[in-house]
């Protein structure tokens, strides 16, 4: 981590650090606000299949099954900004770069490829983003309803209870989901050009 921190900064300096920073920082509005619109759509669908009324707690497996509805809605936002993004950061600054920013490196993939190129590694970002969603989802509930089982019984649980809620099912969400990211990045950094790809 350290070696790769300092040839990056040794090399391509401060800039190389943010390097497809871009994407995310404007993708990721996008991305949540997709994310929790179509987990707030997936909750209702659900509870009408289950004919649940809104103020109605939803089971851990309700929860799952929104989840995965909403990460295989979302999941369409996601993987073209998740792309422009490692597409930056998979590259060298110099004579060797492909892209001069996040922008070009757009343009340039739809003027090859046409907007299909914009979701290249569509089905191995699925087996991270729409698990993970549903994983998130449903850790989070479960999360929220053990660290309040400690304590007074409140009608909602504390900030606190729910920061803890945040910490636990973040790192349950990363261990289920981390392979298929790993797997992910290396066919998304891979060729825009079909031909020229490893994967």
């Amino acid at each position: 981590t350290f070696d790769c921190f300092w040839k990056t900064f040794r090399y391509e300096g401060g800039k190389g650090l943010y390097k497809g920073a871009w994407s995310p920082l404007l993708g990721s509005m996008a991305q949540n606000a997709a994310g929790f619109y179509f987990f707030a759509w997936s909750k209702r669908l659900v509870q009408r299949i289950y004919t649940l009324k809104a103020k109605d707690k939803m089971t851990l497996g309700q929860t799952f099954t929104a989840g995965w509805l909403s990460g295989c809605c979302a999941l369409f936002v996601e993987t073209p900004v998740d792309l422009l993004k490692v597409k930056m950061q998979a590259q060298l600054y110099g004579k060797k770069a492909e892209y001069r920013n996040v922008f070009h490196a757009g343009y340039k993939i739809v003027q090859t490829r046409g907007i299909p190129g914009l979701y290249q590694g569509l089905w191995s970002n699925a087996w991270r983003f729409v698990p993970g969603r549903a994983v998130y989802f449903a850790s989070y509930q479960w999360s929220v309803d053990f660290v309040s089982s400690f304590g007074k019984k409140r009608s909602r649980p504390s900030l606190r209870q729910c920061f803890a809620a945040g910490g636990i099912c973040g790192g349950i969400t990363w261990l289920s989901t981390y392979p298929f990211d790993v797997i992910r990045n290396r066919v998304q950094a891979d060729s825009a050009d079909p031909l020229k790809r490893k994967y």
